[in-house]
């Protein structure tokens, strides 16, 4: 399982994995996104571009999930795909997805932040894993 929820007392804490760096990023997008909202009742019918850097892997981490959570409390926007490139400390991301609709898609949880308590990004073993929690 490429994420999966741990164990959080007053907030939601996710461990996401990869085969990459690029693959850990867009599972932990994927957890964010599904935090808010069944991603399988969403429709790819719009595309979002983000970028973002970070000066260690953590922060390249937060700063690309607060983005993705920007995106979704600015313009509504949930993404059911997420694509990730990296150039050294640069992200780039493709986002396939709609505008979050209430009358088709049942509303999650809502999350107020992306936090740095017990944020990790690290490669062991050729796997890349990450801890984020998100202050609900």
């Amino acid at each position: 399982m490429p994420f999966k929820e741990l164990q959080h007392t007053g907030d939601l804490q996710y461990q996401a994995t990869g085969s990459s760096k690029e693959e850990m990023l867009e599972e932990s997008a994927r957890a964010l996104f599904s935090t808010i909202t069944d991603l399988d009742q969403i429709e790819e019918s719009k595309s979002k571009k983000i970028e973002v850097e970070g000066d260690t892997d953590e922060e390249l981490l937060i700063n690309f999930l607060r983005t993705c959570l920007d995106l979704f409390n600015e313009n509504e926007f949930i993404a059911k795909t997420v694509s990730v490139s990296l150039d050294g400390d640069h992200l780039i991301a493709d986002l396939k997805g709609e505008k979050f609709d209430l009358k088709k898609h049942k509303f999650g949880t809502e999350i107020k932040a992306v936090t740095y308590h017990g944020a990790l990004a690290k490669e062991k073993n050729g796997k890349w894993e990450a801890v984020f929690t998100l202050d609900l």
